[in-house]
């Protein structure tokens, strides 16, 4: 005989009010942006064979380096779930300044490479997206673009969400405009467009279009970044004066916060010691040509920029014509006969004496 037994309901639901409770949500850390500038990095806690080292001022070993990483990445997730790149250059730089010898980027030979911000920056972020990997509530998201069509303007962004920020990039899309400008004012952008129409390339010498093109910097980033990506032909005729060279690389600038034509000097000469340095050690090796080069360039090794010296160097290697990278000039020709000769576009220019270069690599 199977037996059921009423309960009244008030009773039921004083049970289940005490055996049941919503679950808590796991609090996600939030702190104002600003928090990299007050963030004291845990060296306590980091082995002490670091400590030792910098406290000598030697650079640590690779296990004591990645220990250290991990180690500040927990400190900073306490803080933030998911910290931007912008947020990880921060903390990176913080150290770097705190500790410049120590984590600085070093070839195999020792000859320093840079001052390891990029590198420690790097490293944080891919160890917080590693532990971000299956972490869907602490992705960066921006808000959904409002669907408004403008005339003459770029398609219309889709609702999408994306990420707030990417990789080597510090000022990806403004959130704040530039005083006295708004989101529906298209004067600037039609004022620089009437201005190539009338004046096209030479118009890049104005001081006006200079102002614009750093004013509407916030509308460019907007444009590139709309979902789905424009064509170059659409960016081109909205944004004509960023195709210029002096402007792609104002542009670049404000993007990533690396000057550009500077960096790829000094890398270019930083790589030139390298290859330089590799002919050299095996000498023998070479044909008479590259020996030769090679010999000319440490003569007068004062005088010939590294980078041209290696670039020299891998053309004779590869038994490639000069007159094929190069413009080549007599030493003895005025600055303005070469300014006449050498006119083309982006075109390298440098002088040879014999076969050593003695001026830099010049850009028109």
């Amino acid at each position: 005989m199977i037996t059921l037994t009423l309960t009244p309901v008030s009773t039921l639901e004083a049970s289940s009010s005490t055996q049941f409770t919503l679950p808590h949500h796991h609090s996600t850390p939030v702190q104002h942006s600003t928090w990299p500038s007050t963030f004291q990095v845990p060296w306590d806690k980091t082995r002490p064979s670091l400590r030792t080292c910098l406290e000598l001022r030697k650079r640590p070993e690779e296990t004591d380096r990645r220990h250290m990483v991990r180690v500040t990445v927990d400190a900073m997730r306490e803080i933030c779930l998911n910290p931007t790149l912008s947020q990880c250059a921060d903390v990176a730089l913080s150290i770097i300044e705190q500790y410049p010898d120590c984590f600085e980027d070093r070839t195999d030979e020792g000859d320093r490479m840079g001052s390891g911000h990029f590198t420690l920056c790097s490293q944080f972020k891919t160890r917080i997206d590693n532990l971000n990997r299956n972490n869907t509530l602490a992705r960066l998201r921006k808000p959904k673009r409002p669907a408004v069509a403008v005339e003459n303007s770029l398609p219309v962004p889709s609702r999408k969400c994306a990420k707030t920020d990417c990789y080597g990039c510090i000022n990806w899309q403004p959130s704040e405009l530039p005083e006295g400008e708004t989101r529906n004012s298209l004067s600037e952008k039609e004022e620089l467009k009437s201005t190539f129409t009338r004046e096209g390339q030479n118009g890049a010498d104005k001081a006006r279009v200079n102002e614009l093109m750093m004013i509407t910097y916030e509308a460019q980033r907007r444009d590139i970044n709309t979902s789905p990506a424009p064509s170059i032909d659409q960016l081109k005729t909205v944004w004509p004066f960023l195709f210029i060279k002096r402007f792609l690389i104002q542009h670049f600038n404000t993007l990533t916060g690396i000057e550009l034509e500077s960096r790829l000097r000094e890398s270019i000469s930083g790589k030139g010691r390298r290859v330089l340095h590799f002919f050299k050690s095996q000498l023998m090796r070479w044909r008479k040509e590259v020996r030769t080069l090679l010999a000319d360039t440490e003569r007068v090794s004062e005088d010939v920029d590294p980078g041209l010296a290696a670039i020299l160097v891998m053309m004779a290697f590869f038994k490639e014509k000069e007159d094929s990278l190069f413009l080549l000039a007599d030493v003895t020709t005025t600055q303005a006969d070469s300014e006449t000769q050498l006119s083309l576009p982006s075109t390298p220019r440098i002088i040879l004496m014999g076969k050593i270069p003695i001026l830099d690599l010049h850009y028109h």
